[in-house]
């Protein structure tokens, strides 16, 4: 399993705005109490790749489950923001999935993924807590029957160790459980496996999140286990352009605010000192 690391400085985003004291000064300082989620399909396309790479450079903190990314010679291209770690499903093949983390304690999870899945690890504050979730992109492919068998290895590795998990999922089903107002007989069968687990389908309401021509349907879903049920917020299937046939669709998960830092302002200091010493 291969992570492509991009240095860099983590970027701003939309959240509470605290104040640091240094020295004699007050700057501004972001700090966040939600994990923005980011789930898409990008079809392959470099375009897509590039508007979701400047969305994410936006980011401060974010998750970006990934499906069918832009790839060349087996290598995972244009989403390189800067701060950011690239989990790509397999070290070879062409991935069908990745997960891009950025300002976000994370692992792969090798033994879970493989072309069709991209598991990690990932670690945040709750209640002065680390508490660790579990986060998979998954692409089931139309040639296949769902689920996958790693995902379904990995719901029931979670149930077992009692983990978090959230699986963002291409599911290319139709079932009226997420949405859609058909069923297909993929849907059928990934239904009957979600009612023998302990997930929970996020999707809320019938926003298409596949439109091409006059088709549009719901085959984009998040499902989540029943620990983490209270935490998930604010999903909603966006209308911001994605130059993908497929729509984004974002939530968030609470964590601790970052306390702010007194940091001694070194100038001033040095200013005193010398004034003192011509005393």
């Amino acid at each position: 399993m291969v992570t492509q690391q991009v240095d860099g400085a983590v970027g701003s985003a939309t959240r509470p705005t605290g104040t640091i004291t240094t020295g004699n000064q007050h700057r501004s300082h972001s700090v966040s109490n939600a994990i923005q989620f980011i789930q898409l399909n990008l079809q392959h396309c470099q375009a897509a790749s590039a508007l979701l790479s400047k969305q994410i450079a936006r980011l401060n903190m974010a998750v970006v489950a990934i499906q069918e990314p832009w790839i060349n010679q087996g290598r995972i291209l244009g989403l390189n923001s800067k701060g950011c770690s690239i989990f790509p499903g397999c070290g070879d093949n062409s991935p069908r999935t990745c997960i891009v983390t950025k300002g976000i304690r994370a692992m792969c999870l090798p033994q879970f993924s493989d072309r069709d899945i991209t598991s990690i690890s990932m670690s945040h504050t709750v209640n002065k807590q680390d508490r660790i979730v579990i986060v998979a992109s998954v692409y089931m492919a139309i040639e296949d029957d769902p689920p996958p068998l790693r995902m379904e290895q990995l719901v029931q590795h979670c149930t077992v160790n009692n983990l978090p998990l959230i699986i963002a999922s291409d599911t290319n089903s139709h079932h009226p459980l997420w949405g859609s107002e058909d069923i297909n007989r993929r849907g059928s069968i990934l239904s009957e496996y979600i009612a023998t687990t302990n997930l929970d389908v996020v999707n809320r309401g019938s926003e298409p999140t596949f439109c091409a021509g006059n088709k549009s349907t719901v085959i984009d879903v998040t499902f989540i286990n029943i620990l983490l049920r209270d935490d998930v917020h604010g999903w909603q299937v966006m209308s911001i352009d994605t130059v993908s046939d497929h729509r984004q669709i974002q939530f968030v998960i609470k964590r601790d605010k970052r306390l702010p830092t007194k940091r001694r302002n070194i100038r001033n200091t040095f200013h005193v000192h010398n004034r003192l010493g011509r005393l």
